[in-house]
């Protein structure tokens, strides 16, 4: 069997692989199975300032559109959108605890502006609903659980090999940074690094320079 692979550097260049396998009729338009073998889910619902529907299947426009307005994180709940996905199975070494493993989810924008788009678990009051939602189904498994099926699209995130699990086993990081970063760091405990989910952060000065030093933890 042969397989038409893509190579990409950033995961949010998938969005603009799809469009084009769609295009060059090497991926069905409408209901794929996404199977996305990754460390993280990759499943932030963005807002734009572009609307999707503006697209109209360009090339170029679309290509604009995933520099501009996707992130690592943000690329596949368009793609559902779209409908190009109404299967999505998250691919992982080791799922946190949760009561189920597999449920029905729907995304739509507000207004069907093509910019807000609202995701989330299905519940029976979104059944009910009028408003035009594009639903899917999302399950969580590990990869000795992964079956062949018909129209898959596989998706495979290098950093599903880092085993980054006990934060207390990682090295930490030392990133140099200047004088005002470090005061901006020490006087602001509401610095928005601290909310990039990279890590246990702290600023610190080592012979007149200064860091920023990620996941150091002390051995006890």
């Amino acid at each position: 069997m042969t397989l038409k692979t893509f190579l990409i550097e950033e995961h949010h260049e998938a969005f603009f692989v799809w469009q084009y396998a769609i295009q060059k009729g090497l991926l069905s338009k409408r209901e794929n199975t996404l199977y996305h073998v990754d460390e993280h889910s990759d499943l932030s619902t963005p807002r734009f300032n572009t609307s999707i529907h503006d697209l109209n299947n360009n090339l170029e426009a679309l290509k604009k559109f995933t520099y501009q307005e996707l992130g690592i994180a943000s690329f596949i709940m368009p793609a559902i959108y779209l409908g190009v996905f109404n299967k999505v199975v998250w691919f992982k070494q080791r799922h946190r605890s949760l009561p189920e493993n597999a449920f029905n989810m729907f995304i739509k924008s507000y207004g069907d502006d093509g910019m807000r788009l609202i995701s989330g678990k299905t519940t029976n009051n979104i059944l009910s609903s009028q408003e035009e939602k594009v639903s899917f189904v999302y399950e969580r498994k590990i990869l000795s659980e992964m079956i062949y099926d018909k129209n898959i699209v596989l998706d495979i995130d290098l950093d599903y090999f880092s085993c980054s699990g006990d934060p207390n086993l990682l090295n930490e990081i030392y990133i140099e940074i200047t004088y005002e970063e470090y005061i901006s760091f020490q006087s602001d405990p509401y610095h928005r690094i601290n909310f990039t989910g990279i890590g246990r952060i702290e600023a610190i000065e080592e012979n007149g320079k200064y860091y920023y030093l990620i996941n150091y933890y002390k051995n006890v």
